[in-house]
């Protein structure tokens, strides 16, 4: 499209609109030709004409009939139309006006005024687009106008409401709520303040020197310039949690946690304060009283730890005691039934298998009360610290059990595992409880494999051994560590019970840990740690 304009020529005489197409182009306007009125219709959407001259007596629909059709298109709100004819009659022209042409030219017509009015009209039709297109955006602006208009009324609304939640909020708050002005002064505060304060009136008390209060630590009276709010003002700063002891117009004295935030305008400079008090007398002396009963619970939970340890000590020893003694009967039961099998004194089967149970038992019994011998001993023995090679300990132990043939021939595999400080005697005893444990329970796999690795970590070493074996439900993980606690069926697989338990306290008393992992058919990993200390002596 021109920026002259964009004319469109409807007319069925070659010639003529040759003529018009010639003069108009040299004065820059676009120009289209529709030889019908029916192609100008057509065409009249596709050309967005800026002004349309239409012959009146044009074959097929004539001028006025194509006017009527081309008026209510969109494309041509506001298209000037021009009617060209030969006609001068009067009537005929009135007719075109009355239709909703604006103007006439008259064939034969001369160049200026084809031109002249062609230019007035398209300079109308362009003020009148400007008209229209200011409308829209007036309208587009009073739209936008009345929406901001019912958003500030709406947040006006909304204001007013949240100002009235806001005020209902303070003051139900459980806390006295004081606004300060850029002065230090009081200018509002809630009724939980005055609540606080004795009963005072604000109208009476709007300074900060009309106020009792003293410093709990020192007794030392508080100035105007030392309360908090003043200070929130004075120095841009915000305090919390400052303890105060006041003293109100009734004449009692409580105990105040204050808090003070300064607020800042629009250019960061401070406008005042927002001061928050809590009366927490009833919780000070709920606190002295706590502080009186902890020293007193303290006093006896010493007294009852104290009494624990003595009875534990009391346990162990008879423990122990009872350990030791029922060794040397149980030997001689065990003897003595032997010698009645030895010795022919079992005539039928049914004594000889009675007397061979008293045996199994008696040894069942003996290596319980070994094992209950140890770990009431571990109890007791002083452990001598050293630097402790755990890589030869776990070889050994591995070696040593596999030697006695009750294993078949299982798969060892170890990196070379990291020394420890440690008592020696009683680490040998790890390594054998828990290279038996593995061995005993992946026998059963065809082929038992046992894996002993090592790993650093913070402040420790932690030592893992792992099988192939049954493993164990992960829920029951807990009780693997306790005295007499066994997870399978003691017929199948022989043991007290015991030995785990005496590698948890043993390595308890190096300051470690102990832990399992496993599932049912997947073997099981036992881990323990050492502190490090001074692992690279």
């Amino acid at each position: 499209m021109s920026d002259a304009g964009t004319v469109l020529i409807v007319d069925d005489d070659y010639l003529i609109t040759e003529l018009i197409r010639v003069y108009l182009e040299a004065e820059g306007y676009c120009i289209s030709i529709a030889s019908s009125g029916e192609e100008a219709v057509e065409a009249a959407p596709a050309v967005m004409p800026d002004i349309v001259l239409l012959d009146m007596n044009l074959q097929g629909i004539n001028g006025i009939e194509c006017l009527s059709l081309l008026q209510p298109m969109d494309c041509m709100c506001g298209v000037p139309i021009l009617f060209l004819s030969g006609v001068s009659d009067p009537g005929t022209r009135l007719d075109a006006l009355r239709h909703g042409a604006v103007d006439f030219i008259t064939k034969p017509f001369k160049k200026d005024e084809l031109t002249i009015k062609v230019g007035n009209h398209i300079k109308l039709k362009q003020l009148y687009d400007q008209v229209v297109q200011r409308n829209k955006e007036l309208d587009i602006l009073t739209w936008q106008l009345q929406a901001k208009i019912a958003e500030h009324e709406a947040t006006e609304v909304k204001l007013l409401a949240e100002r009235k939640k806001l005020g209902t909020i303070l003051e139900m708050l459980p806390l006295g709520v004081w606004l300060i002005g850029p002065g230090g002064e009081i200018l509002e505060c809630n009724t939980k303040s005055e609540e606080i304060w004795g009963g005072f009136s604000l109208g009476q008390h709007e300074v900060a020197s009309a106020y009792k209060a003293w410093w709990p630590d020192t007794g030392q009276r508080i100035g105007p310039r030392d309360w908090a709010g003043y200070r929130a003002v004075a120095n841009d700063e915000v305090i919390l949690f400052e303890q105060v002891d006041i003293e109100g117009p009734d004449g009692i004295r409580r105990s105040t946690l204050n808090s003070a935030v300064p607020l800042h305008d629009a250019w960061g400079k401070v406008s005042g304060a927002i001061l928050v008090n809590e009366d927490i007398t009833v919780l000070k002396t709920i606190q002295n009283e706590l502080r009186e009963l902890n020293a007193t619970l303290e006093s006896k939970v010493a007294e009852r730890t104290a009494e624990l340890e003595r009875s534990n000590q009391e346990f162990e020893a008879f423990g122990y005691s009872v350990a030791h003694e029922l060794r040397a009967p149980l030997r001689h039961i065990h003897g003595f039934a032997q010698l009645l099998v030895n010795n022919g004194y079992c005539d039928d089967e049914e004594t000889r298998q009675q007397v061979e149970a008293i045996i199994i038992e008696s040894v069942r019994m003996e290596g319980l009360m070994e094992n209950l011998y140890d770990y009431a001993r571990v109890g007791h023995t002083d452990i001598a610290m050293e630097l402790v090679d755990m890589d030869n300990l776990a070889s050994a132990a591995f070696s040593e059990l596999v030697g006695r043939g009750d294993y078949g021939e299982p798969a060892f595999y170890k990196p070379v595992l990291p020394p420890c400080i440690g008592d020696r005697k009683s680490l040998s005893r790890v390594w054998h409880n828990l290279v038996e444990n593995a061995l005993k329970y992946s026998t059963a796999s065809g082929y038992p494999v046992v894996t002993v690795s090592s790993a650093r970590k913070t402040g420790f070493i932690e030592y893992s051994i792992s099988d192939n074996g049954i493993g164990f439900d992960p829920a029951y993980a807990d009780k693997l560590f306790k005295v007499f606690q066994r997870l399978h069926s003691g017929k199948r697989y022989t043991g007290t019970g015991i030995g785990l338990a005496i590698v948890k306290r043993i390595v308890d008393r190096h300051g470690g840990g102990v832990s399992a992992e496993g599932k049912p058919g997947a073997g099981a990993t036992f881990r323990f740690t050492i502190p490090e200390n001074s692992a690279d002596l």
